[in-house]
């Protein structure tokens, strides 16, 4: 248990560890707060890379082209159209919806738990016999093949036998 227990814990530093280098140095990877106040307020995709976004910078409405070159400014919103755009879209009844974005422990609870669970569910590896038991005939391995070579004939003939193994 041991040892397992060394690697979980192994495994779990290299993974914050490989977090940490990501957020220190792959820009826009801490997903915190941003310099430019900028958010998508709406996209539809009008292809399988294409589509097209309503976003804000500030308190201007940009209406966005997006492709596999770039964005593009198509134009920007203003006057009625622009308040319509601010506001919050109407959502239908949901059935089913995803939990809202955990912060902190919760986040990796599901998963901590999982990785103290998941090796207690695995069989158990086979106790180890000693080597007097093998001997005894409690353990029998398969028998490796046997292999006959016949080189040449009659009496310069060469045979060479033995096991593969």
């Amino acid at each position: 248990m041991l040892p397992a227990l060394a690697s979980l814990l192994i495994t779990l530093g290299a993974l914050g560890g490989g977090l940490w280098l990501l957020r220190r140095f792959v820009p826009g990877a801490r997903g915190g707060a941003t310099t430019i106040p900028l958010a998508v307020l709406r996209r539809v995709a009008t292809g399988p890379k294409h589509g097209v976004a309503l976003l804000q910078v500030g308190e201007r409405v940009l209406l966005v082209s997006l492709a596999d070159d770039g964005a593009r400014l198509l134009t920007e919103i203003e006057g009625d159209d622009r308040a319509s755009a601010l506001a919050p879209p109407a959502v239908a009844p949901a059935v089913f919806r995803l939990p809202t974005r955990r912060s902190g422990v919760m986040r990796w609870l599901p998963v901590v738990l999982l990785l103290l669970v998941l090796p207690s569910a695995m069989p158990a590896q086979a106790a180890r016999r000693s080597p007097a038991a093998v001997a005894a005939g409690a353990v029998q391995g398969p028998t490796p093949p046997r292999v006959t070579v016949t080189i040449g004939q009659g009496s310069e003939q060469l045979q060479l036998s033995g096991a593969v193994g």
